[in-house]
């Protein structure tokens, strides 16, 4: 929660200017000048060095670096450790991009030299190799340094990333008269408790009954003379900033089609 000037609101604060600050920032304001900086995706892993003694950040999760403000890292060496999944890797090149940008000097660790499975992460090592210490971290074998020809032809580089428009456009309210009987003030109600707004219950409650109807069960016949049939399978995204409460709205819909589809469930209602 945080104070919006007149009561207190559920989410982040909005974010400064230059975007969201990096983790564990004040240590690297007191850490000495050509300090190495690991740069992790997540918390917990930036957590998991510094219980080692050494120095680590992150922006969040993997869709985080955008957002943030890597300017306290300006001229410093830092040591990418991605997740081993795509994310991971896309997370490295995009906050890679921008450190070079600022004049870091960027290393990698080489994670398929890891031995991690899918979306391992130094948390992961760590667990597995429990009697390293900093001086084993430091030792991980590195991937080769881009020349500075490469980096300019990384495709990540190739565009400036534009800040979304504050304030954001305003989006219309959605009538809950649109919603079918069924759920509709059970969505009213889901949403007012969660203090999110309707959209975020009303996406998930259509999308779930169209998974509780099912997609190979029932279907609507187009064509009289023909097999042209539409079944009810549908798609939804809830969009908000971070912190708006998207998880929280999903989490009703997903619990209640979960008792729905259990196979020993019985309807307690005499019909």
């Amino acid at each position: 929660m945080h104070w919006n000037g007149a009561g207190y609101v559920i989410g982040e604060p909005p974010a400064p200017a230059a975007g969201k600050l990096l983790y564990r920032l004040h240590e690297l304001a007191d850490a000495r000048d050509g300090a190495l900086v690991y740069i992790v995706e997540g918390e917990a892993c930036a957590d998991a060095l510094a219980r080692l003694g050494l120095l680590a950040t992150t922006s969040g999760s993997a869709s985080s670096a955008e957002g943030a403000d890597w300017s306290p890292l300006a001229g410093r060496r830092v040591r990418l450790w991605p997740d081993n999944d795509e994310a991971g890797r896309k997370y490295a090149e995009e906050a890679g991009a921008r450190l070079y940008a600022l004049g870091c000097t960027v290393e990698c660790i080489d994670v398929d030299a890891l031995g991690l499975a899918e979306k391992g992460d130094s948390v992961d090592w760590l667990a597995v190799n429990s009697d390293a210490d900093a001086v084993a971290v430091n030792a991980l074998l590195l991937l080769p340094t881009p020349s500075e020809a490469a980096r300019a032809r990384s495709p990540v580089q190739s565009f400036a990333p534009e800040p979304l428009p504050d304030p954001l456009p305003a989006v219309p309210v959605l009538d809950p008269a649109l919603l079918p009987d069924c759920v509709r003030t059970w969505c009213m109600d889901a949403a007012d408790s969660l203090q999110v707004p309707l959209d975020f219950t009303a996406v998930p409650a259509m999308v779930g009954l169209a998974a509780a109807l099912g997609g190979r069960h029932v279907a609507v016949r187009l064509k009289t003379h023909g097999h042209w049939y539409e079944r009810p399978i549908l798609w939804g995204c809830v969009v908000g900033r971070p912190s708006s409460g998207k998880s929280p709205a999903l989490s009703p819909v997903r619990r209640l089609l979960e008792k729905v589809t259990e196979p020993a469930w019985v309807d307690p209602v005499p019909r």
